[in-house]
């Protein structure tokens, strides 16, 4: 057997097997039309397992169904020759994958056999709207001194003497099919003084009653109050038409944690995913930062930038990875360096570290 893509509208076996997931409000949005993506399954009506596939953003993988050895090879088909020589054409460096039944996390390193994947966790945050009290978020919709909260409609994106206005369209567009669609059914608030855009809060996925929420500030503007005021009121604006919001978020994202809280969301819960990079040296290189950084790990974490370092001398496996650009593989150097000292074992591109 093999996975099949379905095409809208999907059977309700697979909607229901798909609203068990953890956070589901991304794949509803790709079956309802607003967000780019695929949604594949091994039997149309009795599905044992379904994979729904973000082709935009961070090419999210979100996994359905049965955890067992032949779904995981069926997988495993589709990832490697399927989603990640397509995300590579697209320019799409990484894919996370999240779950919706315990036992698939054992079957990851099968379905990624080729990319190893980092495990992580991730936090979803939401309110409760018709026990919301507007008033307290519009407290925290005073913007600093000079700047105004503006709507993300038309009329600001339409406008091309705006900075940062570009990157609001690019966001936009990571997440939904058009800027039409956004206006149509999205919102979204801004900061905006000194004709220029410094922090976005933006409804990303839509789904039913429900809709995904993101924040971005340009960094000389952070820890200066601009992301709640924006955040405040896009929440307000949800309250308002009766729409659960949900905010996803790193476990390690202190920030954007302490951010959710103080605009009055709530965790939901706390689930594991996993990421892989699609450029098989990329991905050596984020296990050996990974080894290093959280699992303090130096060893493996050596050992992953050997690999990494070694497939590099090849210009064809090189081409296209991080070690390619200049500045990236000096980064990586740079760091790396820090686990071979910790390994006590010498830098293997010693020479090729930049004079500090």
């Amino acid at each position: 057997m093999s996975m099949v893509e379905l095409s809208a509208p999907y059977p309700p076996s697979v909607v229901k097997i798909v609203e068990n997931l953890p956070e589901p409000v991304i794949p509803l949005s790709i079956m309802e039309g607003w967000t780019e993506g695929s949604v594949f399954a091994d039997d149309r009506l009795n599905p044992g397992v379904v994979l729904v596939w973000e082709k935009k953003g961070s090419a999210n993988l979100f996994l359905c169904g049965r955890p067992t050895r032949p779904n995981a090879r069926m997988l495993a088909h589709l990832v490697e020759d399927t989603i990640i020589p397509a995300c590579q054409r697209g320019g799409i460096p990484m894919s996370t994958v999240s779950w919706d039944a315990a036992g698939w996390e054992g079957f990851m390193p099968d379905i990624l056999a080729s990319r190893p994947p980092v495990c992580d966790r991730m936090l979803l945050y939401t309110m409760n709207v018709s026990l919301t009290d507007a008033a307290k978020l519009e407290a925290l919709m005073t913007p600093p001194q000079g700047y105004e909260i503006r709507p993300v409609d038309a009329s600001l994106l339409a406008s091309n003497d705006i900075a940062h206005v570009e990157d609001v369209r690019n966001e936009i567009l990571r997440q939904w099919r058009s800027l039409d669609d956004f206006v149509s059914r999205g919102f979204g608030y801004c900061l905006f003084g000194y004709n220029t855009i410094t922090t976005w809060c933006l409804a990303e996925y839509p789904a039913g009653n429900e809709i995904s929420v993101g924040v971005e500030t340009v960094s000389p503007y952070r820890r200066q109050g601009h992301a709640t005021a924006a955040s405040a009121a896009t929440l307000r604006e949800c309250v308002r038409r009766g729409i659960t919001p949900y905010w996803n978020l790193w476990t390690s994202n202190t920030a954007s944690k302490r951010l959710a809280e103080k605009v009055g969301l709530r965790q939901k819960v706390d689930y594991p995913v996993v990421y892989f990079y699609h450029n098989e040296i990329d991905n050596m290189l984020i296990n050996g930062n990974a080894a290093f950084r959280r699992k303090k790990d130096a060893g493996a974490a050596v050992r992953w930038y050997n690999r990494a370092f070694d497939a590099a001398l090849d210009d064809a496996r090189r081409s296209g990875s991080m070690l390619s650009r200049e500045n990236s593989r000096q980064w990586w150097l740079r760091t790396s360096s820090e686990a071979y000292a910790a390994a006590g074992i010498p830098h293997p591109w010693a020479s090729c570290l930049p004079d500090s």
